[in-house]
């Protein structure tokens, strides 16, 4: 661990980070972040949704959403709303190449988050996955890069590839909720060796960069449950408000 922070110095010695609100290079001594830029994302603070962990004007157990759907995940852990700066961060993330901005949402969720996922006794982390030719064209996978930086910081083990999107799909983002599900229909499937490889695994967090309606992270678990896992909490960077 010592040797991957001394490592990770170095990178940003000879690579400084940019800043994930501003994108301009952090200054020396800003954690990642500019100082002037260390409240432009919104965080995702109480009342919140006991279900989804979206904010809610007033106390209450569910959002408008999850009283209207019943979801099969036990409950979701966002540290932003995806408001104007967060989705041109994530833009930024998925599709410009940004992939230093994982750590900071790593190091951030973990601030927000890791005292109760231990307390869950949650066993692994589980990426949302890319289908295979947009990764390649990609580079990488940004919901896997978020679930190391998240790994690593709470020792918690990612379960790369054990979930695996089996076919295309087209962007969810113009989509309503009937067409995001039809949409979303057996386009996932579990790598049924890295199944046998992690068969005492059954408390998992799937990892996600956004949290919208919920139809993705509702696919992927109701695959998790059909093989074998007991319990699937999700994590975001951020969660879209309704």
């Amino acid at each position: 661990m010592k040797n991957h922070w001394l490592k990770e110095g170095l990178l940003d010695w000879l690579y400084p980070p940019r800043c994930p609100v501003c994108g301009e290079i952090v200054p020396a001594g800003d954690d990642r972040v500019c100082s002037a830029c260390r409240n432009g994302f919104r965080r995702v603070v109480p009342p919140v949704c006991c279900r989804c962990g979206r904010m809610t004007e007033q106390e209450e157990e569910f959002c408008e959403d999850c009283r209207k759907k019943r979801f099969s995940y036990v409950q979701g852990f966002p540290v932003w709303v995806y408001n104007q700066a967060m989705r041109r961060s994530i833009a930024d993330f998925k599709y410009r190449g940004r992939k230093e901005y994982a750590v900071y949402y790593g190091q951030e969720f973990a601030k927000a988050y890791g005292r109760r996922l231990k307390e869950l006794s949650v066993q692994a982390l589980i990426p949302v996955p890319l289908y295979w030719k947009k990764c390649r064209k990609r580079g990488y996978n940004q919901a896997e890069l978020f679930a190391e930086e998240i790994g690593r910081r709470l020792g918690i083990v990612v379960c790369r590839d054990y979930l695996l999107r089996v076919r295309d799909t087209v962007p969810q983002k113009d989509l309503n909720d009937r067409q995001r599900y039809a949409n979303l229909k057996s386009a996932f499937a579990v790598d049924q060796q890295k199944r046998r490889y992690y068969a005492g695994i059954k408390n998992v967090v799937l990892v996600d960069d956004i949290y919208t309606t919920g139809s993705t992270v509702e696919m992927c678990t109701k695959v998790l449950l059909r093989a074998g896992i007991e319990k699937v909490y999700f994590a975001s960077i951020s969660i879209g408000s309704l």
